[in-house]
């Protein structure tokens, strides 16, 4: 049987994200900046470098173990150009979203990452 896992960054007083973009990524540079720097983060992003430290290992062991992603629609909003033809997931991305629209394929270098785009209503 396959078990599900949630995982999400919270701020320490309890700031997840707020409806609006533009005051959410100040922010959330500020919650996420422990991970940029990390050696397995920045492998998974196609870049070289980082850190190699307990938390590194920790974030190759959550990436290797992920069977898929849920994201919602603004993180795929902003996450699209940027990831272009080589997203960082290498596993089934779920889009949660109101809005419909064509599933997006794409092929990153060790497999296959279908970003599914539907509509739930």
């Amino acid at each position: 049987m396959s078990k599900v896992v949630a995982a999400m960054s919270i701020s320490v007083d309890g700031f997840v994200g707020a409806s609006d973009p533009e005051q959410w990524f100040p922010v959330r540079n500020r919650v996420h900046n422990w991970v940029f720097d990390l050696a397995a983060w920045r492998e998974r992003q196609g870049m070289t470098g980082g850190q190699h430290t307990i938390s590194s290992e920790l974030v190759a062991e959550e990436f290797t173990s992920t069977g898929a992603y849920v994201m919602g629609r603004t993180m795929f909003d902003f996450g699209e150009e940027p990831w272009g033809e080589e997203p960082p997931f290498r596993a089934p991305v779920f889009v949660v979203t109101h809005r419909e629209r064509e599933p997006l394929r794409v092929t990153p270098g060790d497999g296959v990452t279908h970003l599914y785009y539907r509509c739930i209503r």
